[in-house]
């Protein structure tokens, strides 16, 4: 488990951007308190999924990485299932870590975008954070066409970002 100190949407996107860092496949996604991802290991006792619960929590959230072997059968044998133990709690632990990444870099950003006390009669500077905005739609416009992200989140960012 591991806390982090954004909302559930926040929370949701740094894990939506570490799986797309990981390489990992979203295979469902319901923001912002649900995902399923895909690994490309493949085992004959694991299926390579991993799913994330993101839940709300004092000031943050609480992000949960879990893994199951998906068959236990006895003609796998045991060392089938223990390489797929085993590559399965890698993944997590690799994910988690990409999560907390993540997850400290939103945080940085959030500290770092703080409303100025400036007098409303004070023009913001258009040229420089236009163009961040511009350029962090188009992180996200590469995340959806690499099918990391839905178009439905996409339209989310999008809309929180121009707003």
């Amino acid at each position: 488990m591991t806390f982090v100190n954004l909302n559930e949407q926040m929370a949701h996107l740094a894990c939506t951007k570490a799986a797309a860092q990981g390489g990992y496949g979203v295979r469902q996604s319901n923001p912002p308190s649900f995902m399923e991802l895909q690994t490309r290991n493949h085992y004959k006792a694991w299926d390579g999924t991993l799913t994330i619960l993101i839940t709300p929590s004092g000031s943050g959230s609480e992000i949960t990485i879990n893994y199951s072997i998906a068959k236990t059968d006895f003609k796998i044998g045991f060392m089938a299932v223990a390489e797929a133990t085993g590559a399965a709690s890698m993944a997590a632990s690799w994910l988690k870590s990409l999560v907390s990444s993540v997850a400290a870099e939103l945080e940085h950003e959030a500290k770092t975008r703080q409303p100025s006390t400036s007098s409303p009669t004070t023009q913001p500077h258009v040229g420089s954070s236009s163009t961040s905005i511009v350029e962090e739609i188009m992180k996200f416009k590469k995340l959806l066409d690499a099918g990391a992200i839905t178009q439905e989140e996409f339209d989310l960012i999008k809309s929180r970002l121009l707003s």
